[in-house]
């Protein structure tokens, strides 16, 4: 009698985290490759959040679910693409400035949900940045997307959550700032 409490306890305390509200930490970085190829080009750069809500996600899979957050995420992804197009040589305004062309990057979609099985769930993590440049009336446009879905018996804590969110901004991040055909429209 004492293991069957004493497994429920544990059971409790496990699933306990599904009914307490988290805020991610950011700490998603573009890579900082080196290049010349915008030396002497000025690009406007505006981040707008396009997403259909400002929540993340659940923790848990059922109808008492804690809420998933995240503050400041514009500054985070103002800040990377900026260091990111700059380490390609660029220098970088803000929208309404002179610049040779304007880029507009736009977060579609920033997801992390528990889907329920029968004796598993699986964490789902979403991430999608949707890029719009112009250039003397030429428009470059691209999405960029990272998706996982990893199958577990637990629901995730904290750290878990950021770190899988980080990851999957940090690998979109990256596809921008290395897009060779987004970087010669830019540039050229």
């Amino acid at each position: 009698m004492t293991r069957q409490i004493s497994g429920l306890m544990v059971a409790l305390l496990v699933s306990a985290c599904a009914f307490t509200p988290h805020e991610v930490e950011i700490s998603a970085t573009a890579p900082k490759s080196e290049s010349t190829i915008g030396a002497g080009v000025t690009v406007a750069l505006q981040v707008i959040d396009d997403r259909e809500s400002t929540v993340v996600g659940q923790r848990g899979a059922g109808m008492l679910d804690a809420d998933i957050t995240v503050k400041d995420i514009l500054s985070v992804l103002n800040t990377e693409l900026t260091e990111g197009l700059k380490a390609n040589g660029f220098k970088v305004g803000v929208p309404g400035s002179t610049a040779d062309a304007e880029i507009e990057v736009r977060l579609r979609a920033l997801k992390f949900f528990i889907e329920s099985g029968f004796f598993t769930g699986a964490e789902n993590t979403s991430v999608v940045l949707a890029v719009e440049a112009e250039k003397r009336g030429q428009d470059f446009d691209r999405t960029y997307r990272s998706s996982s879905e990893k199958r577990t018996i637990f629901i995730p804590g904290g750290g878990s959550i950021d770190a899988k969110l980080n990851a999957a901004l940090t690998d979109v991040l990256g596809r921008i700032v290395r897009d060779r055909k987004l970087l010669d429209f830019l540039a050229g």
